[in-house]
């Protein structure tokens, strides 16, 4: 062996020993203040429902106003009060409106809320009252219902009535108009589970 390849095989080894020496340093060697922490678990709080392990904590629903436990639906009678107050204050109001142009229209598209002997009134009630010559100085009245109160209702026997309080403005010609209160009261019957109008009556 020559002293170039002598000198060749220590310049390896020595390349070799240097690379033992950092690897050492880099992979087995622990400096002070080096150490990683650990991170920290969080401890499972467990269930007895399988499906809430390892699960966040859902996020807290908005409140919900709770219902008056006091409070109880309406019966069937009570609403089918309602209904007949309701009716009957449009049915006043569109009973008191009228004018001596308007052919009675008033009365005459009220039928179809009517009894058969309401009807017969009506018509009876129109033949009389339009054999009346018209003097060609307008006449009319706005009908207002402003509140209603029931006197009395019996769901078994059919038949029920209805108060009506009304305000109503009189025209005639070019006077100034009359405001005046007046009361109706509206008799209902129920036919075939239909409540109608048998009879209406205004206060004198």
């Amino acid at each position: 062996m020559n002293n170039r390849t002598f000198r060749n095989i220590l310049i390896i080894l020595g390349i070799i020993i240097l690379l033992l020496i950092v690897a050492y340093f880099l992979f087995m060697f622990k400096f002070p203040g080096a150490v990683i922490p650990q991170p920290v678990k969080t401890p499972v709080v467990t269930s007895t429902n399988n499906n809430l392990q390892n699960s966040a904590p859902p996020a807290a629903a908005p409140a919900t106003p709770a219902k008056n436990p006091s409070a109880p639906p309406a019966s069937s009678d009570t609403i089918t009060q309602n209904n007949l107050v309701k009716i009957a204050e449009s049915f006043a109001a569109r009973l008191g409106s009228y004018s001596n142009q308007a052919n009675f229209d008033n009365i005459k598209e009220l039928k179809l809320y009517m009894t058969a002997s309401m009807q017969s009134w009506a018509d009876k009630y129109i033949a009389a009252n339009q054999k009346a010559a018209y003097s060609g100085i307008y006449q009319g009245v706005t009908t207002q219902a402003i509140s209603a109160e029931i006197a009395n209702f019996d769901n078994a026997k059919g038949r029920a009535d209805i108060i009506v309080h009304t305000q109503k403005v009189s025209v005639n010609g070019t006077s100034s108009p009359v405001t005046t209160q007046q009361d109706i009261t509206i008799t209902f019957v129920k036919q075939n589970n239909n409540w109608l109008v048998d009879n209406a009556v205004w206060k004198k």
